[in-house]
């Protein structure tokens, strides 16, 4: 099983029941002084139990969290918990996250997070980091882009070549010429004629 690249691995704080309820052990107030907490894994574990909360407004709390946080080894764990508010609302911050971050380790489980997602519309963010200076960057967009569906990842490659970004078009055409797959060469003869 690929792992990802560190900072995933601190659990969430809590009992037996949901966390943030009475029987988590953490109640919402002491999740939301937890995101500001000088200690990096204590923060990490509070972005863990405000993920998988039931607070309301977590999605934005999340989001103005992950601006505010500096430590990358406490954002690549966050990425991970991003996965438990689901695709409308982790998804957009899982893709925020991958683009807006340089450091590898948060782009790297930004990927892992949008593959367990199943995202479509985070999908097409992964494919420019097939070319990523990290090799683990590269690792796992190669592997979450091979495990996606083949009929939805040329939709996704398609609608990328369709993008008024040439960022976006580039990339896409490089991963259909990876993927040496007979089902690439119509959006490859596409791209040509396009360009």
């Amino acid at each position: 099983k690929r792992m990802s690249a560190g900072g995933g691995g601190a659990p969430a704080p809590g009992g037996s029941g949901p966390v943030g309820s009475p029987q988590g052990g953490l109640s919402p107030e002491a999740i939301l002084n937890g995101l500001k907490h000088p200690q990096p894994e204590m923060r990490l574990k509070a972005a863990q139990a405000l993920a998988a909360s039931n607070i309301p407004g977590k999605e934005k709390t999340f989001e103005q969290y992950l601006a505010a946080e500096k430590d990358p080894q406490v954002k690549a764990g966050a990425a991970t918990a991003l996965v438990q508010l689901g695709k409308a609302a982790g998804g957009p911050l899982l893709v925020q996250l991958l683009t807006a971050d340089p450091d590898p380790r948060v782009k790297a489980n930004a990927i892992v997070a949008i593959e367990q997602l199943g995202d479509e519309d985070a999908y097409m963010h992964i494919v420019p980091y097939l070319n990523d200076v990290d090799n683990q960057v590269r690792a796992n967009a190669a592997a979450a882009l091979n495990r996606y569906d083949r009929g939805r990842l040329m939709k996704c490659l398609e609608k990328m070549l369709e993008s008024d970004k040439v960022a976006y078009r580039d990339s896409a055409a490089h991963a259909l010429g990876l993927l040496k797959l007979p089902e690439t060469i119509p959006l490859l003869t596409k791209c040509l004629k396009d360009e």
